[in-house]
């Protein structure tokens, strides 16, 4: 990552447990990646939130997962910068057993421990991002937890709750800083937690997203204006029938979808100014957003995961200049001119309408707020954060 100050004095190990390295951009990664050059980091690839069911989805994931074990994943393959030491760990994903659990904490733990040995000796820290991880910390030696709390993991569909909020507590008691992602996760959680606390807002790869866009990708070249877009993951907690209805009311405007789609997205793909682009690779994503007007956020403001959730993309938008028109207040983020709230399909509409006005000036300040929220701002202030705490403990 460009801009990165370093601090030689941050010498350390870390473990993480989070998400599947490469699988997905996701807030960890960034942030953790931004310590490669100098922490000899293991990354133990995601242990799951919740237990596979014979879903379709779930039995993929089930190969996928089978597929991985004993190779690196295939992001780490290609990757040409930093990567961490990735463990395919093998696990009961039944986390809410006690016997499950026991026979994870012997398998991972054994894999840990083993990776750990052959790394130099340093301060070891250990990075949980996934709170179902909690119980694997018994299993091998640290000396600094960091919880990183991204998302209200309680409002995830089929996630075994109190077996959730039980490795949360331990972790929120025990973690020797918390780090947040939204002041509404640290406002939650305040009264659980006993170490310091970091706000460690998203950001975004600011070099990934030319300030001169791109010719637009080939297949989106023909859209009619104004187009108005949306890219990332359609969980549960996206409000696809917001989308519908304004596509309907509105059929002078084109709505593009750029992202893995779920049956109720491929249902929209039927409505003639809807363009359903599928999954494309996180690089592209200034080519399939070149002749955007405004951008889109589009969550279900009733829905339990979206309490304290903090959009990923919503700086990388910012940094392709793009009003952005969203469903949900999100008074954390920078640059609040430029986000315009409609809470239902009336008001939604009407905020659409105002980010279309927004002038080719404005389009510029937009970047610029992306300018100052980058994941190397965000690293820097890691590095500090950590280098101060192992300081004080040598």
């Amino acid at each position: 990552m460009s801009g990165l100050v370093m601090d030689e004095s941050l010498h350390c190990r870390i473990v993480v447990f989070g998400d599947d390295w490469g699988r997905h951009p996701s807030s960890s990664q960034f942030l953790v990646g931004g310590l490669l050059p100098q922490c000899e980091t293991l990354w133990v690839n995601s242990v799951g939130m919740r237990s596979p069911t014979l879903r379709l989805r779930d039995l993929r994931r089930i190969v996928e997962r089978l597929q991985g074990i004993g190779r690196a994943t295939p992001a780490a393959e290609a990757a040409t910068g930093p990567t961490p030491r990735i463990v395919q760990p093998r696990f009961l994903p039944y986390h809410h057993i006690g016997a499950a659990r026991s026979l994870n904490q012997r398998l991972i733990g054994g894999q840990v421990r083993a990776r750990l040995a052959e790394l130099p000796p340093a301060p070891t820290v250990a990075w949980v991002s996934n709170p179902m991880a909690a119980y694997l910390l018994e299993t091998f030696d640290y000396d600094y937890l960091i919880y990183y709390c991204g998302d209200e993991f309680t409002g995830m569909r089929d996630v075994h709750v109190p077996e959730v909020i039980r490795q949360e507590d331990w972790l929120l008691g025990q973690a020797d800083l918390c780090a947040y992602a939204s002041t509404a996760l640290s406002r939650a959680k305040a009264d659980r937690q006993t170490g310091d606390t970091v706000l460690l807002a998203h950001g975004v790869q600011i070099e990934k997203f030319p300030a001169t866009p791109p010719a637009p990708h080939p297949s989106l070249a023909d859209l009619t204006h104004p187009v108005l877009g949306f890219f990332g993951s359609f969980q549960d907690w996206i409000d696809v029938s917001l989308v519908e209805s304004v596509a309907k009311q509105r059929p002078d405007w084109t709505i593009c979808l750029v992202g893995v789609p779920d049956e109720r997205v491929l249902q929209l793909d039927a409505l003639p100014n809807i363009r359903v682009c599928g999954r494309v690779p996180h690089h592209e994503l200034p080519q399939y957003a070149a002749n955007w007007d405004a951008a889109m956020l589009i969550y279900d403001a009733a829905h339990p995961f979206t309490a304290g959730i903090s959009p990923l993309k919503a700086y990388e938008y910012f940094a392709l200049g793009l009003p952005t028109v969203s469903t949900c207040p999100f008074p954390d983020l920078d640059g609040q001119a430029f986000l315009h709230v409609g809470q239902d399909v009336a008001s939604y509409i009407a905020a659409a309408e105002a980010a279309l006005a927004t002038t080719s000036e404005q389009r510029l300040q937009i970047r610029q707020v992306a300018e100052r929220n980058t994941w190397a701002q965000r690293v820097d202030l890691l590095r500090a954060t950590l280098s101060r705490a192992l300081a004080d403990r040598t």
